[in-house]
């Protein structure tokens, strides 16, 4: 009947906030306990050489992610215990520091990288000595632990998306987009740092809105396929090549400002479809 389906849907709602709050709490536990322990360790006087200097490389904007979270999101949703339907307004209060995670992404080193190996090793090593808490987790495991709450986030969404009215609020979808945007730009930002040859200044052409595979033509004539980097000011076009295995680079072979770009846009079996020409 109508009111099992809605006392259902109530039911689900509320099994959703309460695996995000649990879920929430664990992550902030596990962000301070890396920004406590393994940062702190990098911090050492007595750092190895080959690992002084790399703090930033291997956590980035790790400080900035802890005080998002514990500050502000965590209490957010917390607070919304009376009324789960609300989640998504949580997200979306606080969509641009969603972005904290594009640039996360880009600059997450490799996991198997032989910084992450050696900093593992000795941040190990080091806590066993000093009789340190244990971490939270492998620092690999911690360094991958953004992107797998990032990708948390999204599915949970998705199944408040699915829950339909009343129970799905209007801002569930819009909050979605943000989501996964984040996660999309930050795989674009992470693709542009694997640019090779480029003699243009990269950091001068704006915002980096888009990375996608284009076919390129000449007249009649099909070049083949190109991976472009649209800029606020420059739409750039390299070739994907692949010096070893596992590791791919970006080749430049073209830039055109975007000033001098026209665009339309056509219909295609798998929707729009958009034609840049010069």
């Amino acid at each position: 009947s109508l009111s099992l389906s809605v006392s259902s849907s109530l039911s689900k709602a509320f099994q959703l906030w309460s695996g995000l709050l649990s879920s929430e709490r664990e992550y902030v536990g596990m962000l301070r306990g890396v920004q406590e322990g393994y940062m702190t360790l990098m911090d050492a006087p007595d750092l190895p050489l080959h690992l002084r200097g790399k703090k930033s490389a291997l956590f980035s904007n790790w400080e900035e992610l802890t005080a998002f979270h514990s500050q502000y999101l965590l209490p957010a949703i917390e607070g919304t215990g009376t009324q789960p339907q609300r989640l998504a307004e949580c997200f979306l209060k606080y969509k641009e520091q969603f972005l904290l995670y594009s640039l996360y992404m880009k600059a997450q080193p490799d996991l198997d990288c032989p910084l992450v190996s050696q900093a593992s090793e000795y941040l190990k090593l080091r806590q066993q000595a000093l009789g340190c808490p244990p971490p939270p987790a492998p620092l690999p495991s911690c360094l991958q632990a953004p992107l797998d709450q990032l990708k948390r986030y999204c599915e949970l969404l998705e199944q408040l998306v699915a829950l339909g009215p009343p129970h799905a609020p209007l801002t569930a979808a819009p909050t979605l987009a943000v989501l996964t945007r984040a996660q999309r730009h930050g795989h674009d930002l992470r693709a542009s740092t694997h640019i090779t040859g480029c003699p243009v200044d990269l950091s001068q052409q704006g915002e980096l809105l888009r990375q996608e595979q284009l076919e390129v033509w000449g007249g009649r004539k099909r070049r083949g396929l190109r991976q472009v980097f649209l800029y606020h000011q420059l739409l750039l076009f390299t070739k994907r090549k692949t010096p070893q295995p596992g590791h791919h680079v970006f080749a430049y072979k073209n830039a055109i400002k975007t000033a001098e770009l026209g665009l339309s846009q056509t219909e295609a079996g798998g929707g729009p479809c958009f034609s840049v020409w010069v």
